[in-house]
C-alpha cells in the first residue's frame, strides 16, 4: 500500500491471463474525507469479463464480473468502512463508450445536468455494482469538469493502431458523433453515497 501526500491510501491490483491479456485497477481511500477513489483501470479487449470460478457467483453459470471482483478485492485491501463512506469519485473518465454516450445525451437534452445524464451510461452502471454490493446508494452525482478537455474522436484515438482507431471512430458514429464534434474527456464523477 502507498500513501499519497494528501493522505490517500492507494492499492493496485493486476492480473495477467493465460491468453496474454492484462487487466489492472488502481484505487484509493481518503479516511478523513471518507472518499473511495477509482483512480484508474485498464482491460485488454481479450481479458475475460467474468470470473467463473468465484465461490459465490453473482450470476449463476457466469460467475462474477471481473471488474466487480477486482473492485471488491481492492475495497477490502483498503479497509473501506462502507457505513462511514460519504463519496465515491471516478477520476479522469476515459471510457470511450460512456464519453460518447454522455455527449449524445447532453446534445439531446442540454438543460439536464451532466450528472443526471451520466447515470444512463455504461460506466455508471458498472461502477454502481460496487455501490449496490456494499449496501450503499448514490444520493447525488456531479460531473466535475475542472481539468477536463474537449477533443474530437479522431484526436482522442490519437496513435491507436489502425483497427482500434477504426473501432473508436465507429463507436462514436454509433452515437451520432463525427470529427466535427468535441467531446468532454478526462472529467471526474463525484458520487455522494449513504448506507441503505
Amino acid at each position: 500500500m502507498d500513501i499519497a501526500p494528501d493522505g490517500t491510501r492507494i492499492e493496485r491490483l493486476g492480473y495477467h491471463h493465460e491468453n496474454g491479456a492484462d487487466a489492472w485497477f488502481i484505487r484509493g481511500y481518503h479516511p478523513e474525507r471518507r472518499e473511495y477513489q477509482m483512480i484508474d483501470s485498464h482491460f485488454d479487449p481479450e481479458f475475460p469479463r467474468w470470473i467463473r470460478e468465484a465461490a459465490v457467483p453473482l450470476v449463476p453459470g457466469k460467475g462474477v464480473p471481473t471488474a466487480l471482483y477486482m473492485e471488491i478485492v481492492l475495497w477490502k485491501k483498503l479497509k473501506v468502512p462502507a457505513n462511514e463512506l460519504r463519496q465515491i469519485t471516478i477520476q479522469r473518465v476515459h471510457d470511450w463508450e460512456s464519453v460518447f454516450h454522455l455527449h449524445a445525451l447532453f446534445r439531446k437534452t442540454p438543460a439536464k445536468p451532466l450528472g443526471e445524464h451520466f447515470r444512463e451510461t455504461r460506466l455508471f452502471h458498472s461502477r454502481n455494482n460496487l455501490v449496490i454490493q456494499t449496501d450503499l446508494e448514490v444520493t447525488a452525482l456531479h460531473v466535475n469538469t475542472a481539468g477536463a478537455t474537449f477533443s474530437s474522436p479522431q484526436q482522442l484515438a490519437g496513435n491507436a493502431p489502425g483497427a482500434l482507431f477504426e473501432d473508436i471512430v465507429a463507436l462514436a458514429a454509433k452515437y451520432g458523433i463525427d470529427h466535427h464534434d468535441m467531446v468532454l474527456w478526462g472529467f471526474n464523477v463525484e458520487m455522494k453515497v449513504q448506507p441503505i
